[in-house]
């Protein structure tokens, strides 16, 4: 772990208040952005709400930094956009040997279409064992940034339905699910892996990425799941929250039919909740919210098509339902702010967003009299 000092909101804190329309709002003295996540993922009172992002690719750094086209991103760059977005979460990845970040679909870049009939060590697909890799880009976030500082690791099911491709690893899953669940728990032993190196270096949460849904649902049946997938997951949060840190599960799509079985995981929180597959941010707040921190809800399309006079109203209507209670995290439901994104807009849409998270704490206690 990292030697860095973190501050917990004490009772005082919890317990002084102001009447704000008829309620007591918490007060609680200016955090960091380490403190401020930390205080989220308790779900206890912050200064304001804390943003957060996976990635934000160079080109849109370089973008929004004024940066000439193709022009290289340092890492000082970086730091000073983000700052100025309002991030106080980040995600940490390790590179492989030819530079790229070991992210979603890198986990398996040029692995695609392995025959799926045999079982063998997830080792066979060519994945990068921890002391291949080049670890400096996690360890300059944790050293170097004033951020608090989340590792990636994979799921059970997602990075083997990139590894396989998605139409053969769902064919796998019907025709041998044995099969299927024994590779789960070789991905789940490989993130473990992954996991431990970074706990050695200092992060300070794990993110573990497994898209098992789209707009319409699960990939597949939800008993299916639950009988192939679900221990393998279960068993990598159990070991990750043995290590004593933070763990946040990701997801896009709609995970309205698995939502109970991801809230009893014991994980410290939920990100993806995408509007428009159908997440219902409040409704997800009010039967979870006491269990989990909740992260994201930030439609990609918010960022590309929503007028600028509906801003203020759409995202005040996430910061309402997000921040009824404690334990709310801003940001992209995807996670990742790309390229393709004009630069001006997420300038915009995060301007708005950071004067709407500055009015602090979520009311607190009985109604004032």
């Amino acid at each position: 772990m990292s030697a860095r000092t973190t501050r917990t909101p004490g009772s005082p804190a919890r317990d002084a208040g102001v009447a704000t329309s008829g309620r007591r709002r918490a007060v609680v003295a200016t955090m960091t952005e380490r403190e401020r996540v930390r205080a989220a993922l308790r779900r206890e009172p912050t200064d304001r709400v804390p943003f957060g992002e996976f990635l934000v690719e160079d080109g849109l750094v370089g973008a929004l930094a004024g940066l000439a086209p193709g022009a290289p991103v340092t890492f000082a760059t970086r730091c000073r956009v983000l700052g100025a977005l309002g991030q106080d979460a980040v995600v940490g990845y390790p590179a492989t040997r030819d530079g790229r970040l070991l992210y979603g679909v890198h986990f398996g870049a040029g692995q695609r279409g392995c025959e799926p009939h045999v079982c063998e060590p997830v080792a066979r697909f060519g994945l990068p064992l921890p002391h291949e890799l080049d670890w400096r880009p996690l360890r300059a976030w944790i050293e170097d940034s004033p951020f608090f500082v989340f590792a990636m690791l994979p799921g059970p099911f997602s990075e083997l339905s990139y590894l396989l491709g998605t139409e053969d690893f769902l064919a796998l899953t019907l025709r041998d699910p044995a099969v299927a669940a024994q590779l789960a728990e070789g991905m789940v032993d490989y993130a473990l892996d992954l996991a431990r190196r970074a706990h050695e270096l200092g992060a300070e949460g794990f993110l573990v990425g497994d898209d098992i849904a789209w707009h319409r649902g699960l990939y597949l049946s939800p008993p299916s799941w639950r009988s192939i997938f679900l221990p393998a997951l279960r068993r990598e949060v159990e070991a990750l929250r043995e290590l004593g840190v933070p763990v946040v599960l990701h997801s896009d799509g709609n995970l309205a039919a698995v939502l109970e079985d991801w809230a009893g995981l014991g994980a410290d929180g939920l990100h993806g909740l995408q509007s428009s597959a159908g997440m219902d941010l409040a409704a997800v707040k009010l039967r979870f919210g006491a269990r989990l921190c909740l992260w994201g809800n930030l439609d990609m399309e918010v960022l590309t098509d929503t007028p600028r006079h509906e801003l203020d109203q759409v995202l005040g209507a996430i910061f309402a339902a997000g921040n009824a209670t404690p334990g709310f995290i801003f940001g992209s439901s995807a996670g990742e702010l790309g390229i393709d994104l004009p630069a001006a807009r997420v300038r915009q849409t995060y301007e708005v967003a950071k004067r709407l998270r500055d009015v602090g704490s979520p009311p607190v206690g009985p109604p004032a009299v």
